[in-house]
């Protein structure tokens, strides 16, 4: 990832590649998806049920912000 916004819940599989695009809470990210303009990342799937992977984040208790400063803490 490369100038990229995550939302909550957001789901990047494996080889997923992201640059300059804000990603909307939940959704998630094909793996070995390429995703360089706005528009293919307003059109990335909406997790749900079905989502095989809808839980894989749940073991993250913190993220580190790529420009420095403190990691933040994910609610649970």
């Amino acid at each position: 990832m490369f100038r990229t916004e995550l939302g909550d819940h957001v789901v990047v599989e494996p080889g997923a590649k992201l640059i300059g695009v804000k990603v909307a809470s939940g959704r998630y990210v094909p793996a070995l998806a390429l995703v360089t303009t706005q528009e293919q990342a307003d059109a990335l799937p909406f997790i749900t049920s079905a989502y095989l992977y809808r839980n894989l984040n749940d073991g993250v208790v913190s993220v580190q912000p790529a420009r420095g400063g403190p990691p933040k803490q994910i609610g649970r």
